[in-house]
């Protein structure tokens, strides 16, 4: 008799704990991923459909961007506004265009302008897939980008590149659902008429770290003016 309930308790034991391990395996996996659905409820924006037939596009087999049917080549330049006063924004972007610049790059920076700036403080590792690094990313984007989408190109404005992340690949993490989870909330609120892109240093193992597969982001990639044109025409 004893045997039979020191069997028994042994078999109702295991039973709870895989009980227990399922649920905890679900629960950690429901915080791990975030799901966005809820905040993007709350925002429900209705834009005009356009056709957009001289926007620039990203033609997948070659791998470049196009316009009207053509290669589309540019120079750009970035410029930091949050670190020019008001006044000479103008003459920066004069000054940009007359050194031969045909587009500008600038940074979403939440420094000087997010909702609460420099309030984010984090004293353990970072786990960027977690609510209390994502609620707050989310609470930016929401507010930027809707600031945003009447600028895209489709509808007539200047923005037709938008970059996802930060050189990512350089961080050996390699979280590949974090950087999906950036795009699938960009292109949430910014649409599908907007080239997307990462932005990932000359080296095969960060350039396949920071790659957003297989959604139709372009790669592309930085160096400084010491670096091999050669090594970096290989990686790319």
């Amino acid at each position: 008799m004893w045997k039979i309930l020191t069997r028994q308790s042994i078999r109702l034991t295991l039973l709870f704990l895989l009980i227990y391990m399922i649920i905890f395996v679900f629960v950690q996996r429901r915080q791990l991923e975030y799901e966005l659905e809820p905040v993007h409820q709350q925002f429900q924006f209705s834009f005009p459909v356009v056709r957009c037939n001289a926007c620039i596009t990203l033609d997948q087999n070659s791998n470049t961007l196009t316009r009207l049917g053509s290669v589309f080549q540019f120079i750009a330049g970035q410029i930091d506004y949050f670190r020019i006063p008001l006044e000479y924004w103008e003459d920066r972007l004069k000054k940009a265009k007359a050194a031969g610049l045909d587009a500008v790059e600038l940074v979403g920076s939440h420094r000087g302008c997010g909702i609460s700036p420099l309030t984010y403080i984090y004293e353990h590792q970072i786990q960027v897939r977690k609510t209390p690094f994502m609620r707050p990313v989310t609470r930016w984007f929401v507010h930027l980008l809707p600031i945003l989408r009447p600028y895209l190109q489709e509808n007539g404005g200047p923005i037709f590149m938008v970059q996802i992340e930060n050189e990512y690949g350089y961080h050996w993490i390699c979280d590949r659902k974090y950087l999906k989870m950036l795009y699938r909330l960009i292109r949430k609120f910014l649409g599908d008429k907007v080239v997307y892109f990462t932005v990932d240093m000359p080296k095969v193992e960060q350039l396949m770290c920071g790659a957003i597969l297989p959604d139709n982001v372009l790669q592309t990639i930085d160096f400084g003016p010491c670096d091999s044109s050669n090594l970096i025409m290989k990686c790319y």
